[in-house]
This record gives structure tokens, sequence and C-alpha cells, in this order.
């Protein structure tokens, strides 16, 4: 999402209300490396203001889903399928793949953590939920589009590493809420 975008399109969704949003037909036809470095260094921005390690982006290797890989310290590889956001995105609105992202560069911030190691995987997918909902209240959206691709597509069942849609949802709102109020 280009600065220019955000600028002009910023979004006060919250999980009561709706707004109609206009559609970019190649952000949402498919969600290039190009598109993804824009969102990515925008999250960056918003989470990391005064830095917090090197990420890469690619866009290979995952299938349907998108993944952060620690490499070593303050170093990370985030990694997604192009086509799967694409769909998402033209699913459940725009604002979907910039919040997953920022869901895996909240898993880079946690693997930089001392308490990190002590976390269980439910623990780390629902830090990284928090941060995606920070992310969405900083960037001035609202976290609504992505609940309904979490509850519809992403995280319906439980799992033994990924917490069901209903507590995802819940972390994704406090940390909407604990970032809107700075």
């Amino acid at each position: 999402m280009t600065f220019k975008y955000l600028s002009a399109l910023l979004l006060s969704l919250t999980v009561f209300t709706a707004a109609a949003q206009p559609c970019d037909i190649a952000r949402t036809s498919y969600y290039n490396i190009d598109i993804a470095l824009q969102d990515i260094r925008q999250i960056y921005k918003l989470l990391c203001p005064s830095k917090c390690g090197h990420i890469t982006i690619s866009a290979e290797g995952v299938r349907n889903n998108a993944q952060a890989k620690y490499l070593r310290a303050q170093e990370t590889e985030i990694s997604y399928d192009p086509e799967w956001m694409g769909y998402l995105a033209r699913t459940y609105g725009e604002s979907v793949p910039f919040a997953i992202l920022a869901h895996e560069l909240g898993h880079h911030i946690d693997f930089n953590t001392s308490s990190y190691n002590r976390m269980t995987d439910w623990q780390q997918e629902l830090s990284a939920d928090a941060w995606a909902g920070c992310a969405l209240a900083l960037a001035n959206m609202g976290t609504s589009e992505f609940e309904q691709a979490m509850r519809y597509s992403m995280a319906v069942s439980p799992s033994e590493t990924h917490p069901g849609w209903q507590k995802r949802n819940s972390a994704i709102r406090g940390g909407y809420w604990r970032c809107k109020q700075k």
C-alpha cells in the first residue's frame, strides 16, 4: 500500500461497522512482490519506528499461507503465496494482506525477545495477531476485514499450533485497541 493510498483511503472500521472500499485490481488479482514490499515497509515503520532488525521478503516457498522464518538474531525471512494473498484481498478486502504481513512481522519482533522461547505455539500466534491489530490501528484501518478472513478462511478450527478464530479475533482486537490509544 502506498502512503498516498493510505492517506486517501484511511478506514476506521470496527467489528460493528463495515464500509465499502474501492478495489485496486492490480493488488487483488495478484499480490506481487512490489506490492508486498510497499506494505512491509509501511508496517515496519509503524511497528519498528526505532528499527528492529532486517526482514527479507519472498513471494515463494509457501502455498495458501504466509510464514516468518527466524534466520538469526534480528533477521527474519517472510514468505507468502501471492495468489492466495490476492484472493484474500479480493474476497475480504485490501487490508487483509497488510494484516497478514503485519502478523508475520510480529513474529519477527517476538523472535527477538527473551520470552519468545518460553511461549507456547498458541501464545506465539496470538502475540503475532496482536501485532497485526496494532499495525491496523496505527495505519488507521479497521480489523473487521481481517477478522472475517480469519473466521471464514484462515483459522476456523483450532489446531495444535494455532488457536481458533475466536481467540485470534480477541487478540487482534486487543492489539488494535492497545495501539489505537497511543
